[in-house]
């Protein structure tokens, strides 16, 4: 056989370096050197933009609503007192006029020494006698004719019915009484308005009272409970010792001259006239008290006492 032919050692080593090398070229076209940064790339210039930050937003906190305190119970407000209206001035006297006479009709004999007030209904005749305390009743048609009851007044000055109950009225206490009809026991006491309470009376509407300190008729209003001044008015007489309503008018009795002055009753009183009781009073005699029933006028008298009844269409002012 033949054999392949030799090739020199040397060329075949110089054939295989040539080769290496040209393969360590080639690879390194491939291959990136590990040390060698890559340039970096060019940038382009910017603009510089202004942004514009828009202030802050406040935002107000609402304060928190304060704590709640806690609730007190109000007191209930007591009533405020009603002040009494505005007295009216002081009346001038009228130009002097002759008052005119009265007689009396019918007189009958009282079994009180010292008699306060006077109430006269049907043939029932009534007064208070201080010197005993005792509320005195008379029928004169009656037998006996005579009653008499304990009276928790021993200072009262002057009585009525009317409204309520009976009425009196104490000079000492400066009270005015509300009493039962029958019992006469005391219901309810109230503060009279003046200083020297003198006379009472009730028309079943209101109440009047007289003081002879200031001159003055009051005039009240009784809703059951309450006794209200709801009229100060001025008088001319002055020492008011009875008073007595009579259709439109009010009639008022003065102890130290016996006129009865005649006052038209509206949102004030009138003086619209005045009567002499002076002929109908004995001689160490004085006048206590009197009433108005029917058509009859009727006048206790003290010292000599007596009812003096008078016929109201024969009297004149």
């Amino acid at each position: 056989a033949q054999q392949p032919p030799s090739w020199p050692k040397g060329f075949v080593t110089t054939i295989q370096v040539a080769l290496g090398v040209l393969l360590g070229v080639t690879m390194a076209k491939f291959i990136p050197d590990r040390d060698t940064k890559a340039p970096a790339e060019p940038s382009m210039p910017t603009a510089t933009v202004k942004k514009t930050v828009p202030p802050p937003v406040v935002v107000k906190k609402k304060p928190a609503p304060p704590a709640p305190k806690p609730i007190a119970k109000k007191p209930k407000p007591k009533p405020k007192p009603e002040p009494e209206p505005k007295p009216e001035p002081i009346l001038q006297k009228p130009k002097p006029v002759t008052p005119a006479k009265i007689q009396p009709t019918i007189k009958i004999r009282f079994p009180a020494e010292w008699p306060r007030g006077l109430i006269v209904k049907g043939f029932y005749m009534v007064s208070v006698d201080r010197r005993t305390g005792k509320l005195v009743v008379i029928d004169p048609q009656s037998s006996p004719p005579r009653k008499e009851y304990a009276f928790p007044n021993f200072s009262a000055e002057g009585i009525s019915e009317g409204g309520a109950g009976l009425w009196s009225i104490d000079s000492t206490l400066k009270k005015i009484h509300l009493h039962d009809n029958k019992s006469f026991l005391l219901k309810a006491s109230f503060a009279a308005p003046g200083e020297k309470p003198s006379a009472i009376h009730s028309d079943g509407k209101h109440l009047w009272t007289a003081d002879k300190a200031n001159k003055r008729i009051y005039r009240h209003s009784f809703n059951g409970k309450n006794l209200k001044v709801i009229g100060n008015h001025a008088i001319l007489e002055s020492n008011p010792i009875a008073l007595q309503r009579h259709g439109r008018d009010l009639w008022v009795l003065d102890g130290k001259t016996l006129l009865v002055g005649r006052y038209r009753v509206g949102s004030d009183l009138r003086r619209t006239g005045s009567g002499d009781l002076g002929a109908l009073v004995p001689e160490g005699s004085s006048v206590r008290g009197f009433a108005i029933d029917g058509n009859f006028l009727w006048v206790m008298t003290e010292g000599s006492t007596y009812l003096h009844r008078l016929d109201l269409r024969r009297l004149s002012f």
